[in-house]
């Protein structure tokens, strides 16, 4: 378990605020989100989840004999 300055510095966590910090920086947070490029996030994610996605079938083809999709 990690204090709130540990969980950052072992990458958890982006940054930790005060209670009155809150809510400055959660629209600083999302104001930064809006500058993606959101045809590269998308496709990024497309990605990422069928790769999960192929394991777990590999993983439950494996372990139980059971083909998914």
């Amino acid at each position: 378990i990690y204090s709130p300055q540990g969980a950052v510095a072992a990458g958890f966590l982006d940054q930790v605020v005060t209670e009155a910090e809150l809510a400055g920086a959660a629209m600083a947070a999302a104001v930064e989100l809006t500058k993606l490029n959101q045809s590269a996030h998308h496709q990024t994610k497309l990605r990422v989840r069928n790769e999960v996605l192929a394991g777990v079938a590999q993983g439950v083809e494996k372990e139980f004999g059971i083909r998914l999709g």
